[in-house]
Parts: C-alpha cells; structure tokens; sequence
C-alpha cells in the first residue's frame, strides 16, 4: 500500500467511526460517509472462490495496518482504535470465511497468528 492509499484508508476510517476532522475541512455531508464506506469495503473485498492474489494484499494490508503503535490522520487525528479494529475484522473475515484452508500453507497460517 502506498502512501496515498494509506492516507485515503485513514480518512475513510475516521469518517466512518464518526472522528471529527480538523480544519480546513469543510463540514462532512452525506455524500462523504457514503464514500468513505465504499471505499472501506471495497478495500476489503476479495472473493474466495478465485481471487487469491487479492486476498493476500488485502491480509498483508490488514497486517500493515496492525504493526505500527500509533496511526494519525493529517499529524493531528488519532485513528488508531479504529484502524487497528478495521484491520482485525478484516482478518477476523478472512478466518471465518476458512479461504485460507485450501490455498494457504501452514507456514502462511502461522505468520499471521503470529503476527495478530
């Protein structure tokens, strides 16, 4: 994920959780949670049946997400509480969709129980 991508997934987790943004942001309208909430879920789709490449960004993603202490939206918005919750449901998802059984290796499963 880049930088741009995750600034973008940052702003739609603090819209979405409801954070007040700081000025100069205009006052969020209808329109900016629908996106926001788009977008969340679109970063989080993949489908089990025959998208494993996008089910690995989408975890290795997820992991990014968990590593780092602390995630601040433009110097000033902790989102941490929500990134970090953002990214275990994304995981949690994934587990119970049981995808990884039949395409994932043990060494594979390991690395990510290890790193949740």
């Amino acid at each position: 994920m880049n930088e741009t991508q995750y600034k973008t997934l940052l702003r739609s987790i603090a819209i979405s959780s409801g954070t007040t943004l700081p000025p100069p942001t205009a006052p969020l309208t209808q329109n900016d949670r629908t996106s926001a909430y788009n977008h969340l879920e679109q970063f989080k789709r993949f489908s089990p049946s025959n998208d494993l490449e996008t089910a690995r960004n989408v975890v290795s993603c997820s992991m990014e997400l968990l590593s780092p202490q602390f995630h601040v939206l433009e110097g000033v918005v902790d989102v941490t509480t929500s990134t970090k919750l953002y990214a275990l449901g994304i995981l949690s998802g994934f587990i119970r969709s049981r995808y990884y059984t039949n395409v994932i290796g043990d060494a594979d499963r390991l690395q990510v129980r290890n790193s949740v």
